[in-house]
């Protein structure tokens, strides 16, 4: 599982954002804020934002689709 957070937590709000992989991107966006998107190289470590100008602070993990089959699996 990758868990990353964004920026340091401020006194005040928090969102907890959902991920999807696309390629080698992970994109992290925040259901509750529209227009707020980090996406995530996970081979180059590049990252890049959109939205990011908020007083709210958003926090993600991704945890791979195939992970949750294999575990599922397990029986």
């Amino acid at each position: 599982m990758l868990k990353i957070t964004f920026g340091q937590p401020p006194e005040g709000e928090h969102h907890n954002c959902e991920s999807i992989r696309d390629g080698d991107w992970i994109i992290f966006y925040c259901p509750k804020c529209p227009v707020y998107q980090r996406k995530l190289n996970w081979r180059t470590g590049k990252m890049k934002s959109k939205g990011t100008n908020t007083e709210v602070y958003h926090s993600g993990s991704h945890f791979p689709a195939e992970y949750h089959e294999a575990l599922g699996n397990m029986n």
